[in-house]
């Protein structure tokens, strides 16, 4: 094992099952594999994962560390001053806007550091291996430097693999298409994610609903949809952190 440790931080999506595909072929060998719970996964998450990807890759002799995240991060809903960290709608100012996005920092990139270095405490640094194709190159993290480092395997070493080339790569391994990792309360869902969980996934939307009564106790201006006024999420396979 080299001195930087590489961490393949799957994010339970399409270009994960990408990233899988390429380990259970021998082109990539990640030190160790971690993926994070957030608690608040749709379960066709965890279907997918415990039944296609868990498998696979244990037959190359990788194990897929599902984290949950309530054991490492320090935050849940809330951050200082009663700051929400997810990215609701609000309709405080009159007009519908969107609050910043900070449960993927706190609940994905912060529980993977703190996992990794609990795991590897004598290690001087650790590349994170993130699933970002190349139509979302736009997302790479670059400029990191010092003990966190980023990689992105679907781009680099001349990989350079789309969505639809992970797609085509999952499918030729066998594997049914993975759907998306989504939280079912996320506010980045659009309108067509939203109304998979009210026909295909009841007991989640049931939760979502619940969930956001609960934040408007708080706040009563909070949305996790914006409405009829057309202002949507849009939910893009890997958009928070992997």
């Amino acid at each position: 094992m080299s001195e930087r440790i590489q961490v393949w931080s799957s994010g339970g999506g399409t270009q994960s099952a990408g990233i899988a595909a390429l380990i259970c072929k021998g082109e990539l060998r990640p030190d160790i594999a971690v993926i994070i719970d957030t608690e608040r996964e749709v379960l066709t998450t965890w279907d997918y994962h415990d039944n296609v990807i868990v498998p696979a890759l244990a037959k190359v002799g990788v194990m897929l560390h599902r984290i949950e995240k309530s054991k490492y991060a320090t935050v849940d809903l809330y951050g200082s001053g009663d700051k929400l960290l997810i990215p609701a709608f609000t309709n405080k100012s009159g007009k519908v806007g969107k609050l910043p996005t900070y449960c993927s920092n706190e609940w994905k990139a912060r529980v993977v550091q703190r996992f990794c270095s609990q795991m590897f405490s004598t290690a001087k640094g650790f590349d994170i291996w993130l699933g970002i194709s190349r139509d979302e190159a736009h997302r790479m993290r670059s400029g990191v430097k010092g003990k966190w480092q980023y990689r992105h395997p679907l781009i680099d070493d001349g990989r350079l693999m789309s969505r639809r080339d992970c797609i085509a790569l999952v499918q030729s391994m066998g594997w049914p298409e993975p759907p998306r990792s989504r939280c079912w309360m996320c506010p980045n869902q659009g309108k067509a994610e939203w109304k998979d969980l009210i026909e295909n996934h009841p007991a989640d939307y049931a939760k979502a609903m619940a969930f956001e009564a609960e934040i408007k106790t708080k706040d009563p201006n909070i949305m996790l949809r914006a409405g009829d006024d057309g202002s949507q999420g849009d939910c893009m396979s890997g958009m928070c952190y992997v």
